[in-house]
């Protein structure tokens, strides 16, 4: 998982992600709008263990969530499920299609409503595409979503 993500360049600490947004390590967003002297000042120190622990704490925390939350879905799209509730985040996966589409028991709608959550950077297709084929094949990818 950790190979899949990206971080700053030089570094684990706070930089502005592709959409702008203040971010530390592995993606770990901080705040809307870009990063202030402050946050800069706050995160220099970031180490690689850190943003590591802070990755699997973070992915784990969307596992349980998932679990907990949507359960007797196949490992495919439990994994997947898991990915989008990792990469948006709990609260904004509940305001979309995909997760009124799995509460209402259709699957078969779930692929498409990933497909339209491709508001990002150039690799965000990619990720969405790999959540899709997890979702439907129950196929992981092997190359950190064709990066």
């Amino acid at each position: 998982m950790r190979s899949c993500e990206g971080h700053a360049k030089g570094g684990y600490g706070a930089y502005n992600d592709s959409l702008g947004n203040c971010t530390t390590g592995y993606g770990q967003f901080i705040h809307t709008g870009a990063c202030s002297a402050n946050d800069y000042s706050k995160f220099q120190n970031e180490s690689q263990v850190q943003a590591e622990a802070q990755l699997e704490a973070d992915f784990n925390r969307a596992a349980q969530w998932i679990g907990e939350n949507a359960p007797g879905l196949s490992d495919g799209q439990q994994d997947a499920t898991v990915d989008l509730a990792f990469n948006m985040g709990t609260a904004k996966l509940q305001t979309h299609d995909v997760w009124s589409s799995l509460m209402a028991g259709d699957l078969s709608q779930v692929p498409a409503d990933i497909t339209s959550l491709s508001k990002g950077g150039p690799g965000i297709i990619k990720r969405r595409a790999a959540e899709v084929n997890m979702f439907v094949n129950g196929v992981f990818p092997s190359s950190c979503y064709g990066k």
